[in-house]
């Protein structure tokens, strides 16, 4: 292609790509418009997945969520579905699914099935129930049942079912136009938008190893890469969000610290301890009471303990993220209450109880009884997944009399770092499927385009005519061939050695031409030698070498024997049928010319000519070093007078281990002894002979080549006799 029709080309597409990215972008804004619940956002996607690259249709996908994503931050993030739809079309299209309508519908449900399950993916993750788009939270709010059908599954249920029938919608109704255009007008617009896609189809189908080498090993860098980008960001995001997080909680922690007066904490104890005393034998009912009116009072003495505590109980407000607030003093008996806040479903200890220590404390308590400091911590206890901060409150005299405690739930974090994790995995998604699409396409143009097509040129080169190899030749000559690499040394290499080759192969026919004249004047005088010394032979050699020809050629028309039956296999039978008497020769013409029966001790002579033949052709091809050139004559000098049933000579063969040329041969050389006249009998008719010949067929002939050559006996046997 010149660059005049590359550069037009790729506005072409271009021009396709933002046309589509436009039709997305406003089918989505038409259907919001009317008040659609379903959004078919992918028209212009699914169209170009269809019709043009899949490269063209992942960028079109792309730029659209790309837009969409200036309302909305997590559609972009969702581009990674787009991609994916695009090259789940791709493969189905490659496949000919989309070829027949029962394929086709099974196609549209899975891949509307898979790009649904990608989307409501997407959707559970990025939204909550009450932020969650008015398509699907129409569907979700009416599954949603407290008791029954929980938030997170009417998400996703709902989800699921919307995208599943918004993808499987548009990619039924492009399939249909698809397979309702008529083929010439598809192919016209392919062409336009895809015009490599044969030569790439063709490239696969004979390059299969190349491509998808490269195909792996881009795919496994992109996992690799995504799979190295995504842990290290995922473990620094983990880090960070750990560090924020605990500085957020060490700053609750040190606020509500500064609030307690640390020379009043022995009194709030020893005030909650005797206010938790009930005396003996009172009721649980009557002892939650009489606390209850203890604690308050306690808050009524100590207006300072009051005061502060609603000043923790409006940092608790302020800082959502806090799970618990409270204040410890650190016993050998365990955690003395000193405050301790109400929170959601969990109610706070009283001022003075005692808390056991958890088993995670066990390495912190000597230095909690200390009233030394310790780092913050995370824990897996009685009260959940905790990261705390302990700030220790000391007296005038540097003594820590409690310590103040803030605790932020850790399932908080690992939320946030799974919402990370899967925005930051789509997002690599759908930039690594169309980087692969890019390298891919780039390479196929760059490399293994022109590698194929030096390929196909070798493979085709040196088996075609003297004109279609002049014309491959000019055909590489022109292949374009960019850059200065060793691809294109490679090519030029390869020019040179096929012009160098097609004035070796010239040179080359000249000789061979000489070499087969030569070969035929050899047979033809050997031939004669044998007709001038056997009367009977002379039209016989003849015929059966006509026989032959017309036997090989009709078994190929049936398909038999097709491995071994080629046009240089027949052309061979007919060149050599003349040589399988030739071991007549050494016979003497007393019993080649005597008008009677053989004796016995004559018929052993005559027979003996089948191995004579075969010992002259053979020492001949050893002197001339013809190889497999005189195979066939020696085969069918030497055994085609064996029989099917294996009562034949010189060696007795029967069934397939008699040669196919021999088999062919001994149908041949009887039909025509048989119609002849010969110096002992006359001439059989032709249906006489051709119902001697089937007589013979499982005993005498191999029963496919009587087949054969009943198909063609009669014209062949007019043919002879004209």
């Amino acid at each position: 292609m010149r660059s005049r029709h590359k550069i037009s080309y790729l506005w072409i597409v271009a021009a396709f790509v933002i046309g589509a990215t436009l039709v997305n972008l406003g089918s989505s804004a038409l259907f919001s418009a009317l008040g659609l619940k379903l959004v078919f956002d992918e028209w212009g996607t699914v169209f170009l997945s269809f019709f043009a690259s899949p490269l063209a249709a992942a960028i079109t996908g792309f730029s659209a969520r790309g837009f969409e994503a200036l309302k909305d931050p997590n559609y972009l993030y969702m581009s990674a579905q787009s991609v994916i739809l695009t090259a789940l079309i791709y493969v189905a299209k490659r496949a000919g699914v989309f070829e027949k309508v029962w394929k086709t519908i099974v196609a549209i449900l899975v891949i509307g099935l898979i790009s649904g399950l990608i989307s409501s993916f997407s959707i559970w993750t990025f939204y909550d129930f009450d932020s969650m788009p008015e398509t699907f939270a129409l569907i979700a709010k009416k599954l949603y049942t407290p008791e029954k059908f929980g938030r997170y599954p009417a998400v996703l249920v709902s989800s699921l079912v919307v995208e599943t029938v918004n993808k499987a919608v548009m990619l039924g109704a492009v399939a249909a136009a698809y397979m309702l255009l008529p083929r010439s007008r598809r192919e016209k617009l392919e062409d336009l938008l895809y015009p490599y896609r044969n030569a790439r189809a063709n490239m696969l189908a004979k390059s299969v190893s190349l491509m998808t080498k490269i195909a792996l090993i881009i795919v496994l860098s992109e996992i690799l890469l995504c799979g190295t980008a995504i842990g290290s960001t995922y473990y620094l995001y983990s880090r960070i969000a750990i560090e924020n997080f605990t500085e957020k909680c060490a700053g609750v922690s040190e606020s509500a610290a500064a609030l307690i007066d640390p020379d009043k904490v022995d009194e709030y104890l020893a005030a909650g301890e005797a206010a938790l005393t009930v005396p003996e034998g009172t009721s649980e009912e009557e002892s939650a009471a009489m606390i209850e009116t203890a604690q308050q009072a306690i808050r009524t003495t100590f207006p300072e303990y009051a005061r502060a505590e609603s000043e923790m109980y409006a940092l608790l407000r302020a800082f959502p993220d806090i799970e618990y607030i409270y204040a410890y003093q650190i016993r050998e008996d365990g955690c003395h209450v000193v405050f301790d806040l109400d929170t959601e479903g969990l109610a706070g200890g009283d001022i003075g109880d005692v808390i056991p220590f958890d088993e995670s404390f066990n390495d912190l308590k000597a230095t909690l009884i200390a009233g030394g400091e310790i780092d913050p911590i995370i824990t897996d206890d009685t009260y959940g997944y905790l990261l705390t901060v302990y700030t220790p409150v000391k007296n005038l005299e540097g003594k820590t009399v409690c310590y103040m405690a803030a605790d932020i739930n850790m399932d908080d974090i690992l939320v946030d770092e799974r919402l990370f994790t899967v925005k930051l995995g789509m997002l690599f998604i759908g930039i690594s499927i169309v980087i692969v699409y890019l390298i891919i396409e780039i390479l196929r143009r760059r490399v293994v385009r022109p590698i194929n097509k030096m390929s196909n040129f070798a493979d085709k080169f040196i088996a075609e005519s003297e004109e279609a190899r002049n014309e491959s030749l000019e055909t590489i000559k022109s292949l374009k061939v960019p850059g200065d690499d060793e691809i294109k040394r490679l090519y030029l290499s390869l020019c040179k050695m096929a012009t160098d080759t097609v004035e070796y192969v010239d040179e080359l026919k000249t000789q061979t031409a000489i070499v087969v004249n030569m070969q035929n004047a050899i047979i033809r005088d050997f031939a004669e030698l044998v007709e001038a010394r056997d009367k009977n032979t002379g039209n016989h050699i003849k015929a059966t070498a006509y026989y032959v020809k017309e036997i090989a050629e009709e078994l190929r028309r049936e398909g038999k024997h097709t491995d071994t039956i080629t046009d240089e296999y027949v052309e061979k039978l007919y060149r050599m049928a003349p040589l399988h008497d030739i071991g007549k020769i050494k016979v003497s013409d007393v019993i080649l010319n005597k008008p009677g029966k053989l004796t016995d001790e004559e018929f052993a002579i005559m027979k003996r000519h089948t191995s004579e033949g075969r010992n002259i052709l053979t020492s001949f091809q050893t002197f001339s070093q013809s190889g497999e050139f005189l195979k066939e004559a020696i085969e069918m000098a030497n055994y085609h007078h064996e029989r099917w049933d294996g009562k034949g000579y010189p060696e007795n063969l029967k069934g397939d281990e008699i040669p196919l040329s021999a088999r062919i041969m001994a149908v041949a050389d009887v039909f025509d002894a048989l119609v002849s006249r010969r110096s002992y009998k006359g001439p059989f008719s032709y249906e006489q002979a051709i119902s001697m010949i089937k007589e013979e067929s499982g005993t005498h002939f191999d029963p496919e080549v009587v087949n054969a050559f009943i198909v063609i006996s009669e014209a062949a046997y007019k043919e002879m006799k004209e």
